[in-house]
């Protein structure tokens, strides 16, 4: 039951947490590997369904339950069998009997709160659990997306690399005819064949990154497909980044703060029936058995009911360090509570504002990036006739270039920061 409604978080991570653009990235389910490719939604989907941190959180979230479960029978019937053959003056119901075959029933009728603190601790527990599978979802979830952005970003400078190479060949070429002629001089040519060399070993590295990036993918997502091109997953991450005025809800439904909160309150309730542990426990007990005195006597059916109470007397002050440790841990607990609560708010607060002030950097740097394009185009007509240099021609190149470069580092760091507050808000909303 619970699992099922932790799948929502899934869910959240592929879709929209409100109506807007992203609505066009509505995850279809994956129908083959021959998909064109793999959109930003089924890959956060497939990393929430395959990443191995949800499956070891829901592994955990079994093992709560599976003590909630234990709590819960602490106030109902126990009943044991046994069978006892002995010699002497003792025996379950009388000291005449030496061979005995029987049932043993209980029952706590009161225990001061022992059995309703244990299944308060667990109930705490399994949500505490629940939180967890809520918030490895996310983080699963993240990561793929983590990869997905890195391959677009890689591959656009890829790109720009490419062209960079492309252009300082092209250069190479003609400034090496022109050398003959007098049109160029040695140190224009090295510094030419300089900067293609640069650019050659710029596109290899990055040419690693991009493989390393898709085999991070396929081995997340189980998915050979590339990722979709940027402008669709651009397109879907503009309206993910929360408001601010959210943030306090956000906050208060965090996976990660409700985790710390009930595991809080878990330690509470287990401080509490260590407290109580001090009290009488009082049970209703039942035998009944055939029992055997002897060869020569068939033996008869013997019966007894009455009252036990058990009271710790003395623990070697096992009792007293049991309470200690309990109310420790409850302690230990509500300080992570406030210092994740603190950490989550300032990301959140940061975050929307990091996100607004990218996409105006973003903005700029579009604006640069056409500005130097113009530079270039004029620069290259006025080299055509004679009025620029070789040297003040490669200067405005690189310059173009690294506006270009800066651009793209701008759009992905507002991807990832948009893809992060996404991914609180997501988790959170499916909690």
């Amino acid at each position: 039951m619970i699992r099922r409604g932790l799948l929502g978080a899934v869910a959240l991570l592929a879709l929209a947490v409100r109506a807007g653009p992203i609505n066009a990235q509505h995850v279809a389910p994956m129908s083959s590997e021959t998909s064109v490719c793999l959109s930003l939604g089924d890959a956060l989907t497939l990393g929430a369904q395959l990443g191995p941190e949800v499956a070891t959180a829901q592994a955990r979230l079994a093992g709560a339950e599976a003590s909630l479960t234990e709590a819960r029978s602490l106030f109902r019937p126990q009943v044991s069998g046994f069978v006892r053959s002995a010699v002497g003056d003792t025996g379950l119901i009388d000291s005449r009997v030496e061979n005995q075959v029987g049932v043993r029933a209980s029952q706590r009728i009161f225990d001061f709160g022992d059995a309703r603190y244990a299944r308060e601790s667990a109930r705490a527990n399994v949500a505490a659990r629940a939180a967890n599978v809520a918030e490895a979802t996310a983080a699963a979830s993240e990561a793929i997306g983590l990869s997905y952005l890195g391959w677009l970003e890689t591959q656009d400078r890829l790109t720009a690399t490419r062209d960079r190479e492309q252009f300082f060949a092209q250069q190479l070429k003609a400034t090496g005819n022109l050398l003959d002629t007098g049109g160029a001089t040695i140190a224009d040519v090295a510094r030419i064949e300089s900067e293609m060399l640069d650019a050659q070993a710029a596109r290899i590295e990055l040419e690693f990154l991009l493989e390393r990036f898709a085999t991070l993918l396929e081995i997340g997502t189980k998915r050979a497909n590339l990722p979709c091109d940027a402008a669709k997953t651009s397109t879907a991450l503009a309206a993910l980044a929360p408001d601010l005025a959210q943030a306090p809800a956000l906050i208060s439904t965090s996976p990660a703060i409700v985790a710390l909160q009930r595991s809080a309150d878990s330690f509470t309730a287990s401080a509490t029936r260590a407290e109580r542990g001090r009290y009488p426990i009082i049970s209703l007990t039942g035998i009944s058995s055939f029992a055997v005195e002897s060869l020569s006597n068939p033996g008869s059916f013997r019966n007894r009911i009455g009252v036990d109470v058990s009271v710790p007397l003395y623990s070697g002050q096992g009792q007293t360090a049991r309470i200690a440790l309990a109310r420790a841990r409850a302690r230990e607990a509500e300080g992570q509570l406030a210092q994740a609560r603190r950490k989550l708010e300032e990301e959140l607060s940061i975050g929307v504002r990091r996100v607004t002030a990218l996409g105006r950097l973003l903005e700029r740097r579009r604006e640069a990036v056409r500005n130097r394009r113009a530079e270039l185009a004029a620069a290259e007509a006025q080299f055509g006739r004679g009025l620029r240099t070789l040297p003040e021609l490669i200067e405005v190149r690189v310059t173009m270039e690294e506006a270009e470069l800066a651009r793209i580092t701008t759009a992905y760091d507002l991807a990832r920061q948009q893809l992060r507050l996404y991914a609180i808000a997501g988790a959170a909303a499916a909690n």
